[in-house]
């Protein structure tokens, strides 16, 4: 969270969300999780919160080691498109197409 470019990315997470940023990533998942209306809502948020962790690290590692420069906008699309393809494979509901999870991934997780 003190990282700018990580900052940014959780920022713009909660505002695709609809969650309020707490002050760390510990109690960024909580909220997630315990901002869920539902078991399904509340694992959706989880599998955000992971692929965000994961696109962070590797984005992070190749701005170190790799000397490539990150871009927010893509790290958040990569997070969208990954979590959307996570919740996906793990629920057993009806498929929710892309442009509906980037619309509302809410609406995904209770149908």
């Amino acid at each position: 969270m003190h990282c700018d470019f990580a900052a940014q990315i959780w920022y713009a997470i909660c505002r695709w969300l609809g969650v309020v940023l707490p002050p760390d990533v510990m109690n960024l998942y909580g909220t997630l999780v315990g901002c869920g209306r539902n078991k399904c809502v509340k694992k959706g948020f989880s599998i955000v919160w992971r692929a965000a962790i994961w696109v962070i690290w590797r984005s992070r590692n190749d701005m170190i080691f790799n000397n490539v420069a990150g871009v927010v906008e893509d790290a958040v699309g990569l997070i969208q498109r990954l979590s959307w393809q996570w919740f996906v494979n793990n629920m057993a509901k009806g498929p929710c197409l892309l442009y509906e999870w980037i619309w509302n991934p809410g609406d995904c997780m209770i149908r």
